[in-house]
Formats: structure tokens, C-alpha cells, sequence
């Protein structure tokens, strides 16, 4: 009887010790964080929505008629209409022994698929109507970010195995040509990890963004990696707020965390000269009603670095948001269990803002 009270009282004694440390840790939405909101109204109106189903992984591309998506399956692909309807299976053909199930993301460019098995690291080249494939192998360091920019020639956030750190370079399937950046990207030399973020390509301006995860901090260059400008989000999350554990964490490419590492820019995206970030932020401005009940969305134009404001998308800000996409004035919203589909009212954001 003794050790079964000895056992209770353990366990009561590990639940307070968690239930004290949540309470008091620093969670960045238990207090002000120092900016406020401008809300837009109706920047958006629902237009569909699909179930993922545990197959969707991810919004890979669009035409002006279809959508496509990524799934657990490298060789599978599948495509939809603007409605999110009439679904379609598109099958590659890749070599068997590319064990690459695991661990690839999927861009499509249509009439193009681009598989980037980023710890191979390779690129593998699909053609939307065979199913055949090309596959190219990148010199060793795996790689974070890719995108197409057609013709065989890629930009991607790459490991150097000079430097622990990340770099942006360009690379070209049709060559060994490698082209790397100079004075990009801020080295911590930890591999990349507190410097990690999201890479877009704006199809309208011609310009890369790399978003910070865990700063306020963006920066943009063009296609052959010159700078293009810096800006800021409205966050006062001006700093990384983690370091590397260990001493010898970089001398042996082990790289972990060590303290608080709060991703502030979750998904993220651009279109048409705009930055639409999916923040984790709680403004000072908003209400908790309307915090617990909807994602925030913020904008910002690149050309200017001002923030434009912000807009609703109701849902659990709870729930993880895997990407944002807009094509076409379609803003897509991959959640976990579902795909979400908006028509974009924000085109003419200077009418938003006289109001």
C-alpha cells in the first residue's frame, strides 16, 4: 500500500512541476507583443474546399485551369480544377532504388514536375504528359529550398560542406555550372537552422523573397542573386532566440536547439508584388474573440517594405497551416485536414486602405 501511495504521490508531485512550468513559461501570446493590426474587410469570400484524406501533402503548382499536388508518393500527383473538383492521378516514373518517399517536396510548372530529393540531394525532372524522368545529382550538402526557374536552372538554399552554413545558389540540370551567392545570407553556422524560412519566386516582378521562421526579418534578390531589398514584418521579433547546444555541435554537423526557438512566420507566400504571411502573433489590437476563432493573414508590399494590413480566415489558429499559394487571385490554404480555397479581394489594396 505504501508504494502504491509513494507512486501517487510522484506522479502528483511531476504533474504540478508541468502544469507550473506551462504556466510560467515565456509563450510569445501570454502577453503584448508590442504592434497592432489594420484589418481589411472582405478581402476574401470562401470559393471551395477538398479533403486531403491523408494523401495531399501539399499545393505544388497551377495553370489557368488546374491545380496540383504532391503526395505522400513522389511518383503520384494529383490535379484538380480551380473548384477543387474532378479530381485526376498524374504517375511518374522514377527508379526504384531513389528511395526518396521520405524526404522531397514537388513543384510543378507545368508542362514540368520537379521533385527535389533534398537529402540525396538530387532534382528529378518529370514531364506532366509521359511520366518520364530525369534525374540530376547535386553536388553533396543537402538542400532547404528549391525553385524552377525553367530551362534546367534552379535557385536553392543549399548546405555548403566548406562552411556549416546554408547558402542560396544557382544551379543548372544541363550542367555543372553552380553560381553561389555573395553576402546573402547571415551565417550563425549552425547549418542553417536558426536562419531557416521560406523561399518564393514572384512571377509578376521577377524576384526571390526568403522569409524568416523565427525573426521578423525577410530579404529579396533577383535570379542571378543580387539583392534586391530587405524589409520587416510588424512584429517586434527582431532577433533569433536560439543558439546552438554544445560546443563541439559544429565541428561534428550536429546541430540542436538550445532554448526557445518560437517559429513567428509560419506559411508565407507572394503574389503580385506582395508578401502574405501567416503570423503567430497575437497583435496587441486583437481581440481574443476574434483571435481564438480565425488565421491571420498580413501583408506586406515588397517594392515599398510597408505593411498593407491584414485580413481574417476562419479556422482553429490552433491548427497548423502547411502552405499558403494564390494563383490566379485564388488564395489556396493547405490545412491538415483539408485544402481551402478563397477568391482574393485585395488586388486594389490602396482602395482598402482610404477606407
Amino acid at each position: 500500500m505504501r508504494r502504491i501511495y509513494y507512486l501517487a504521490a510522484l506522479l502528483l508531485t511531476a504533474f504540478f512541476i508541468i502544469a507550473i512550468l506551462v504556466y510560467t513559461a515565456d509563450f510569445p501570446n501570454k502577453h503584448k507583443n508590442g504592434f497592432n493590426r489594420h484589418y481589411l474587410q472582405h478581402a476574401v469570400a470562401p470559393l471551395a474546399n477538398i479533403p486531403t484524406e491523408g494523401i495531399i501533402q501539399g499545393i505544388s503548382g497551377a495553370t489557368v485551369t488546374q491545380f496540383f499536388f504532391s503526395t505522400g508518393d513522389p511518383e503520384k500527383i494529383i490535379t484538380t480544377n480551380h473548384q477543387l473538383q474532378e479530381k485526376k492521378l498524374i504517375t511518374l516514373h522514377i527508379d526504384a532504388k531513389d528511395v526518396i518517399h521520405t524526404s522531397f517536396f514537388t513543384e510543378v510548372d507545368s508542362p514540368f514536375i520537379y521533385v527535389y530529393a533534398y537529402n540525396l540531394p538530387a532534382i528529378f525532372t518529370g514531364d506532366i504528359h509521359t511520366g518520364t524522368t530525369t534525374k540530376k545529382l547535386l553536388p553533396p550538402g543537402a538542400f532547404s529550398n528549391a525553385h524552377s526557374l525553367g530551362k534546367g536552372t534552379f535557385i536553392l538554399r543549399k548546405l555548403s560542406t566548406k562552411i556549416p552554413d546554408q547558402f542560396f545558389i544557382k544551379a543548372s540540370t544541363n550542367s555543372d555550372s553552380i553560381t553561389t551567392e555573395d553576402h546573402l545570407s547571415a551565417l550563425h553556422y549552425d547549418g542553417g537552422m536558426s536562419t531557416d524560412g521560406l523561399l518564393h519566386y514572384d512571377t509578376s516582378t521577377h524576384i526571390f523573397t526568403f522569409l524568416y521562421y523565427y525573426n521578423n526579418s525577410y530579404i529579396s534578390f533577383d535570379s542571378i542573386l543580387r539583392p534586391a531589398g530587405s524589409g520587416h514584418t510588424i512584429d517586434t521579433f527582431s532577433h533569433f532566440r536560439f543558439e546552438l547546444s554544445g560546443k563541439t555541435a559544429t565541428t561534428k554537423h550536429v546541430y540542436t536547439a538550445e532554448g526557445p526557438d518560437h517559429m513567428i512566420n509560419a506559411a508565407s507566400c507572394v503574389y503580385k508584388g506582395n508578401l502574405y504571411v501567416r503570423s503567430t502573433l497575437k497583435a496587441d489590437n486583437d481581440s481574443d474573440t476574434a483571435y481564438e476563432k480565425n488565421i491571420v493573414i498580413d501583408m506586406y508590399n515588397l517594392q515599398t517594405h510597408e505593411y498593407l494590413g491584414s485580413f481574417y480566415l476562419p479556422g482553429d489558429p490552433r491548427e497548423k497551416i502547411n502552405k499558403l499559394a494564390i494563383f490566379d487571385d485564388v488564395l489556396l490554404v493547405h490545412c491538415k485536414n483539408q485544402i481551402r480555397a478563397w477568391m482574393l479581394h485585395v488586388t486594389n489594396i490602396r482602395h482598402f486602405e482610404s477606407d
